[in-house]
């Protein structure tokens, strides 16, 4: 394979086997990207560019029902220099199977001109139309589950049918970003994770507000071990309630779902892309909390239907109250990140390379089991502080439903018993109400209106100051 510095291209001729090669060369060029960097050790990097990912896809002329999909994948900026190594393009050799050159002719993305852009790989594959539009909607959620954590790296992703495009773009947004220990950066605005929804009073608050839990340690199996797999791994909870509802802190509240994100070291997403796979430590929806003790019962989430424009978690629960909840009562979601971290106290610089990803990949449930006592109190140590707060302003909202109808009561009570005719007069008048029956109905509603449309100021969910722009 000829390997230039100013150009790296390749095109790739797959086949039914490789049909998840396009999550193979992301995986891998994040990783590479993250780590083996001289300047830094551990975390993620902070260089900045563009990576886009161009699909082309155009029904089959010979077959019926097949397409023919071209992708390609491109990027610029101050990371490419990595990414036009000679090492790296060797280890791509051995990763990729390797076919000859092709002109891509009429192939790009309405954002930016990736013939120009200095790293470059294309590859090609006949498949069914509807896995290829499968496989299209899968690699979205996966960019976008990415673009989370990389925020110095803009995404374009890109898809042609026929001649008609669609394109999304990921990483714009200023002052949305979170900084969470060990260098990690989230993007926090909570459109990621949940659809905005019209409502009568619009929220001042769309940001998601991260708590950190206390990082564990975890075992690694001897089945892993033997894969020769060195150093060590911590994982790392982090919660929010999304959508914030402390502007509004006497509005009813009920937890919906649990979403669970999880990222391996590079920041890439663990599960989502291991098609078929199954991590049995997530099964049991009471190894994140005591549901019963705050009112709720959770069951594992199975369903395949997901909104395309919010991230899609690794594993979901569905939540339901065990009380009465009012008809206007705000959903929430409880956002789970669970972050591994890699060390290796052998090597002066850290290293986490495609094949390390690959091993927690396929062992994921045996190491979180082989720690399930320390990864079951880190996890459940910060959502029962967030569930505990979440059940004493449930329990302060209940006192005070249960308190407008005695106060409601008492203020009817002392009008239509009042001997003073002027008085009822004045006070029915007051509320433009004809008699004391609709008297109460108006006095109740008063009540409502004030107190659960009482704000609070806007600084009480101000983020950190430990969040940047990018």
């Amino acid at each position: 394979m000829k390997v230039e510095r100013e150009e790296a291209g390749l095109c790739m001729c797959l086949g039914l086997l490789e049909g998840s090669l396009p999550f193979q060369i992301l995986e891998y060029l994040i990783i590479h990207i993250s780590y083996e960097t001289e300047e830094q050790s551990e975390g993620f990097s902070t260089l900045g560019g563009i990576l886009v990912i161009c699909v082309d896809i155009e029904d089959s002329l010979q077959h019926v029902n097949q397409s023919h999909c071209t992708t390609t994948i491109s990027a610029k900026g101050d990371f490419c220099y990595k990414l036009l190594s000679g090492q790296m393009c060797r280890e791509m050799e051995g990763l990729l199977p390797v076919c000859h050159s092709k002109n891509q002719s009429g192939k790009g993305c309405p954002h930016e001109c990736i013939h120009t852009m200095p790293f470059q790989i294309s590859f090609e594959v006949d498949e069914k139309a509807g896995i290829i539009k499968e496989d299209c909607l899968s690699l979205k959620q996966f960019i976008h589950r990415i673009s989370l954590l990389h925020t110095t790296i803009k995404f374009h992703y890109c898809v042609k049918v026929n001649g008609s495009t669609s394109a999304e773009t990921y990483n714009t947004e200023r002052g949305a970003i979170t900084c969470l220990p060990s260098e990690i950066r989230l993007l926090s605005d909570r459109n990621h994770f949940v659809r905005s929804v019209a409502r009568e009073v619009i929220l001042s608050c769309d940001k998601i507000h991260p708590k950190t839990g206390e990082p564990v340690g975890l075992l690694i199996p001897d089945e892993v071990a033997e894969r020769d797999f060195s150093g060590e791994l911590k994982l790392m909870p982090v919660v929010s309630l999304c959508p914030c509802q402390k502007p509004f802190p006497n509005k009813p509240a009920q937890i919906a779902a649990q979403y669970i994100f999880v990222y391996d070291p590079a920041g890439l997403p663990v599960l989502f892309p291991t098609k078929g796979a199954s991590c049995s430590f997530f099964k049991d929806p009471s190894c994140l909390a005591a549901w019963e003790r705050y009112g709720y019962r959770a069951t594992l989430n199975s369903d395949p239907h997901w909104e395309e424009d919010t991230a899609k978690p690794d594993v979901r629960y569905k939540l339901r109250a065990s009380h009465k909840q009012d008809p206007d009562t705000q959903e929430q979601t409880l956002l789970l990140f669970l972050f591994l971290a890699y060390s290796d106290q052998f090597n002066d610089k850290t290293v986490y390379s495609f094949w390390d990803r690959r091993v927690i990949l396929s062992h994921l449930s045996p190491i979180l089991l082989c720690s399930e006592q320390a990864v079951k109190g880190a996890i459940q140590g910060v959502v029962s502080g967030i569930l505990e707060q979440h059940h004493k302003v449930t329990q302060e909202q209940q006192k005070l439903a249960q308190s407008l109808p005695i106060m409601t009561d008492a203020i009817s009570s002392i009008v239509s018993s009042s001997t003073d005719s002027e008085f009822r007069r004045k006070c029915l008048q007051t509320l433009q109400v004809a008699d004391t029956q609709a008297l109460q109905v108006t006095i109740k509603e008063a009540f409502n209106k004030v107190i659960l449309q009482q704000q609070k100021p806007s600084s009480t969910c101000d983020i950190r100051k430990a969040s940047f722009s990018a």
